[in-house]
């Protein structure tokens, strides 16, 4: 009796070491389906649920992912929110966590898993962070994938020009004044909001000003801030196009030889454009007057609706999502679709795919870049500073005066 005592501790002793020796990001709990809504297109949700395969086999759980288009996501998670019936899990703006769980409509991570989200913020881009965490310390979502600007340029038309990327506020706007002189349109040019506070945020911070202090005090109405946006206007004012640009065959067509983009075109480009293969390259933004090269970086957050009756199993999920096996796959997932992938996690970008000079692009643009702010009310107050931008732009109005009525509007919604 005693040996077969003496055995079966062994083998619950063995047994133990065993399952101790496998990463356990995996729930126990079999059987469940966990819905996500994926802000996005339907190559979105392709991704994520090849990327979920392995947690599926691992859990026994199952994973629907539902396509939902930016234009109606918002209002669509909104009404999940404030009805309690829709998926477990939604992907979606930065701030819409902030947004959804003031309402009661998600779970604040970091009350819920204290210990996981502190782990998940500590290996992620820390910029990312200021936009996803409340004034309060709520954490909603967690960043779920990057998006950043970078200078996107064909260094063989420019030289033919007898230019070279520019480096500097300087030479952006002189590269932009010799192109219109040479061929009386293109040059630089923005595909992420142009003429609009998106692209207008990189120049604002470059020139060392903000759109808030530390404390949430507004602070658009600066000698710096002034300085940002008399310098935007000025490269449309040289000829820069305020049209939504046809970005891509812009670039192939050398209309636009140097030009800010979001980083989504990038896996297209060569599949899309094959006599441009070779030919293009990116690289951090030009160095503004305070000697940075301060970059907006977007994405979207990943978090649980406060109703799922699943919230453990699919915190699970979101833990599995952090692994170097799951960012690996999004990563060659994407690839297949042509699409890059940047993950949130700094030691995974190493893993981006489209090689070194994308890579290094990335990477170096992210030890320099800003989110959005965090502060309340800046969703209702972003509207007015694309208005003050455009009144500037499109009409003369005086950039002080524009900021000054912008800055009143921000602090009218506080």
């Amino acid at each position: 009796m005693k040996r077969k005592i003496a055995i079966l501790v062994t083998l619950a002793f063995v047994l133990a070491l065993v399952i101790g020796s496998v990463p356990q990001h995996t729930s126990a709990q079999g059987g469940v389906e966990i819905i996500i809504w994926m802000t996005g297109g339907d190559n979105d949700a392709i991704v994520t649920k090849a990327a979920a395969a392995p947690w599926e086999a691992a859990t026994g759980n199952t994973v629907t992912v539902e396509a939902v288009d930016w234009g109606t996501a918002h209002a669509r998670i909104l009404t999940a929110a404030t009805s309690g019936e829709g998926p477990d899990i939604i992907t979606g703006g930065l701030s819409w966590g902030i947004e959804f769980g003031e309402l009661g409509g998600m779970i604040d991570l970091a009350a819920a898993y204290p210990d996981d989200v502190a782990a998940i913020q500590a290996t992620d881009n820390e910029s990312i962070w200021a936009a996803i965490e409340s004034v309060n310390g709520e954490v909603y979502g967690v960043p779920w994938d990057l998006t950043i600007f970078l200078m996107f340029s064909r260094p063989d038309l420019l030289a033919e020009m007898g230019l070279e990327v520019p480096q500097t506020w300087d030479e952006l706007l002189a590269y932009q004044e010799a192109v219109t002189e040479a061929k009386g349109e293109g040059g630089w040019v923005s595909n992420w909001g142009n003429t609009e506070w998106v692209t207008f945020s990189s120049f604002l911070w470059q020139a060392g000003a903000d759109y808030y202090d530390a404390d949430c005090n507004v602070t658009l109405d600066s000698d710096e801030a002034v300085t940002a946006l008399e310098y935007f206007a000025s490269l449309y004012e040289a000829g820069a196009t305020t049209e939504a640009p046809d970005f891509e065959a812009g670039l192939n067509s050398g209309l636009y030889p140097a030009a800010y983009g979001g980083n989504w075109p990038i896996g297209g480009l060569d599949a899309n454009y094959p006599d441009m293969v070779g030919k293009w390259q990116v690289s951090p933004l030009a160095a503004g007057p305070n000697d940075t090269r301060t970059a907006f970086i977007g994405g979207r957050v990943m978090g649980i609706m406060s109703y799922s009756k699943n919230a453990d199993v699919a915190f699970d999920m979101i833990k599995y999502f952090q692994t170097a096996e799951a960012q690996q796959a999004l990563i060659d997932e994407s690839v297949k679709l042509n699409t890059l992938w940047i993950p949130p996690q700094t030691e995974f970008l190493q893993y981006v795919a489209y090689g070194d000079n994308v890579r290094e692009a990335v990477a170096a643009q992210l030890e320099d870049a800003q989110a959005p702010p965090n502060c309340p009310g800046w969703e209702a107050s972003a509207p007015a500073v694309t208005e003050a931008i455009q009144s500037v732009i499109f009409e003369g109005a005086d950039a002080e005066d524009a900021l000054a009525d912008a800055a009143d509007s921000i602090r009218d919604n506080q």
